[in-house]
């Protein structure tokens, strides 16, 4: 006859009681970290997006006064390709459509007098020079490599936002760009592999630089500071769907599937079957390289890792439960307490595991 788990004897109620106290506390302690670490990037994105243009009082202050007399010329980008993406190399290829638009201040060449920061100009090529009475403009077909250190703390379910800050050589008591938000976008077919593309914004901004490389013009020009003003644009993209998490943890959870069946086994079948876990614990390990493999060698802690811990622990808890299993059979002779045991262990083990493998990616994911 089967033994109700509420005539179990005293001991026997203490052993379930602590396992499974011990299973939920320890599952909880770690997926509410691990959550609220990637819940709190995710939310991040939002603050790096509003941030974009952003100037301080003071300095747009300074700005304003010394570039009443400067020319104000509308800039714009239209992004026509990313030619290039690697997270693992920090870089991103843009070849991107820029205009320049300005009235009087004929002696200006800003097709010849710009540069993007942090970037490498590959190549450009001017595809207009226009110069009527007072009205000049100029756009051009611009070839640039931009280097980045992308936030990984959510791969592979991350976002990116792709900043291109495009900087007058002219200071800005001469020139001040202003962003010509009308006209600046980027090509709706735009393709980038596993990513979509979110939104995308341009604004004006205003950089200083507390070394002057002890020029004497700008000694008397601003203040000990140089101040350029700049336009950058922003397009921001997004994983396209769970394809590469999937290839990134299915062995993972082919591991952990061992390891659940192996308990399965030992629970139900009275059978040990501790020789099947060093195998699912050695995949386990293994499988951590998929991801990092795609990385740059600074890795943040994030899901890859938040998962593969996730994943490792789970066939430790399994591993452990059998140990417990066999410990109760052998050591107690209580076969049928330990199928008992077996079979609860197994059901939250199985429901636990499974949720962590749905949660971590959800509070992950953009």
């Amino acid at each position: 006859m089967k033994e109700k788990l509420s005539n179990l004897e005293k001991w026997k109620k203490k052993y379930l009681i602590v396992s499974i106290l011990l299973i939920f506390i320890l599952s909880a302690v770690f997926l509410i970290g691990a959550g609220v670490h990637l819940i709190n990037d995710k939310n991040a994105e939002e603050g790096y997006w509003q941030s974009t243009g952003k100037i301080d009082t003071k300095v747009e202050a300074f700005a304003n006064d010394i570039s009443k007399k400067a020319a104000k010329v509308t800039t714009g980008q239209y992004i026509e390709t990313v030619k290039e993406f690697s997270i693992r190399d920090s870089k991103y290829r843009y070849t991107m459509m820029v205009w320049f638009k300005w009235n009087g201040n004929n002696d200006l060449d800003m097709a010849n007098h710009f540069r993007i920061y942090q970037g490498t100009i590959n190549n450009k090529e001017i595809v207009k020079d226009y110069h009527k009475g007072n009205l000049n403009y100029q756009s051009l077909r611009v070839d640039v490599t931009v280097s980045k250190d992308f936030w990984t703390t959510r791969f592979p379910l991350e976002s990116h936002q792709l900043k291109v800050y495009l900087e007058s050589d002219y200071t800005i008591d001469k020139v001040r760009l202003i962003a010509d938000k009308k006209y600046s976008s980027y090509n709706s077919a735009l393709d980038i592999n596993g990513f979509k593309v979110k939104r995308y914004k341009v604004e004006s901004n205003i950089m200083q630089y507390d070394n002057i490389r002890n020029d004497p013009e700008l000694k008397d020009i601003n203040a000990s500071h140089e101040i350029n003003s700049e336009v950058v644009s922003v397009l921001e993209i997004n994983r396209a769907n769970f394809g590469l998490y999937l290839i990134c943890t299915i062995a993972l959870m082919g591991t952990c599937l061992w390891a659940i069946i192996a308990l399965y086994i030992c629970s139900h079948h009275s059978v040990d079957p501790l020789s099947m876990l060093p195998g699912a614990l050695f995949g386990a390990v293994s499988n951590i390289m998929v991801g990092v493999n795609m990385l740059p060698q600074t890795l943040n802690p994030g899901l890859i890792l938040f998962i593969n811990v996730w994943g490792i622990g789970s066939i430790l808890a399994t591993t452990i439960s059998i140990i417990n299993i066999n410990h109760i059979r052998n050591d107690f002779g209580e076969e049928e307490f330990a199928n008992k045991y077996g079979s609860i262990i197994f059901n939250i083990s199985t429901v636990i595991c499974v949720i962590g493998f749905i949660v971590l990616p959800l509070c992950a994911y953009l």
